[in-house]
């Protein structure tokens, strides 16, 4: 029976990509022994369906909105592609208010930042500036202070008197007790990047009035406030 089988090419063993008759669909064939016939028609597809599962529920995953305040961001999936070893989703974000509507898209940009990966995890995220600038403007629109230095702030008060004085002795002698301070945001916080470093800058005006009841204010300042 052997040589019979021998002499018409025959063997009980399957060949590296196929499969015996009692297998039923398992593949016990060693992988590092599979030829490209059986990494094409058996490990392509199984790989491919496992990302076709797992594609919807990892879409909706990176589309969820952001909460900021009263308004939220929401993402939609622009492009896809695929760079060495890893899976890049380029996502277009839009601002809504309150309401539901949007006040702002965002599809292109050519300056972005990367945000740092956490707990070793191997996913980053790079978020344009301008998405970043926008919800930093929805969590911190511009506001107004007005504060009584000398019982809130009294260091500052005094500081301010002494730098004053430098200035106008008449200046500084016209600011009693009561003296306030209304400080003004200006515009939105502008975000800096150089070589992956992040600063951030605000502009703030200062306006010094004598008494808590003075209509105009005795000094004017404006000042740029920025991170380290």
């Amino acid at each position: 029976m052997g040589e019979n089988l021998a002499g018409h090419g025959h063997s009980d063993q399957p060949s590296p990509g196929e499969l015996g008759p009692g297998d039923r669909g398992a593949v016990c064939w060693p992988l590092a022994d599979a030829g490209p016939a059986f990494v094409r028609l058996q490990l392509c597809p199984v790989v491919k369906a496992a990302f076709e599962d797992m594609r919807v529920d990892f879409l909706n995953l990176v589309r969820v909105s952001i909460s900021l305040n009263s308004n939220h961001l929401e993402f939609d999936l622009l492009s896809s592609a695929i760079f060495s070893n890893a899976v890049h989703l380029i996502l277009g974000a839009k601002l809504l208010n309150s309401e539901g509507k949007v006040t702002k898209w965002f599809n292109v940009s050519l300056v972005s930042l990367r945000m740092p990966t956490l707990y070793n995890v191997p996913f980053s995220l790079t978020m344009r500036k301008d998405v970043v600038k926008a919800a930093v403007a929805a969590l911190l629109p511009p506001e107004e202070f007005m504060v009584l230095l000398e019982s809130v702030l009294p260091d500052l008060d005094h500081l301010l008197k002494s730098s004053i004085k430098v200035i106008s002795e008449k200046a500084a002698d016209q600011l009693g007790p009561k003296q306030t301070v209304k400080i003004l945001i200006q515009g939105t916080l502008d975000l800096l990047l150089d070589q992956n470093i992040a600063r951030v800058a605000q502009e703030i005006v200062l306006l010094i009035f004598t008494t808590s009841e003075a209509k105009r204010p005795l000094l004017t300042l404006g000042i740029v406030s920025s991170s380290v």
